[in-house]
């Protein structure tokens, strides 16, 4: 079975029926500090899922940065590699905070969402709408 992400090992799980909503690449893209929130909307039901780079600082960091932007979900991905990698928790405390859910994909996919992000003049990307299911394991 070919996979394209892999969920992690912290944090809830998508739900069932997947979550879709506006996708923006992270800034700062690693999220190794504090990043700029998702623009502000009227609409309390709209969902945000941050883009992020997956090096630089541990994945519960960058995830944590994610949820204390106000984002619903974040998607890390490699850069460099196809290769998933398994997002394992490394400070318990950290990890116990995590109330978003969270995954890791390779470069392909990655490629794939850049090039599907919208970006306003100036270099401020605006996302683009982005569906992510769960599959079941087989």
């Amino acid at each position: 079975m070919h996979q394209n992400a892999l969920p992690a090992c912290f944090g809830p799980p998508l739900p069932v029926e997947g979550l879709t909503g506006y996708m923006i690449r992270a800034t700062p893209p690693k999220a190794c500090h504090a990043i700029e929130h998702p623009p502000a909307t009227s609409n309390i039901s709209e969902i945000y899922i941050a883009l992020i780079e997956g090096s630089g600082c541990s994945f519960v960091e960058k995830v944590l940065h994610a949820q204390q932007a106000g984002y619903q979900a974040a998607v890390v991905y490699s850069a460099d590699s196809e290769r998933l990698i398994n997002m394992m928790p490394d400070d318990k405390k950290t990890q116990q905070q995590i109330e978003i859910p969270s995954l890791f994909t390779g470069e392909s996919v990655f490629l794939h969402l850049q090039r599907i992000l919208h970006y306003e003049r100036g270099a401020r990307p605006m996302g683009s709408w982005a569906a992510l299911r769960a599959s079941p394991a087989g």
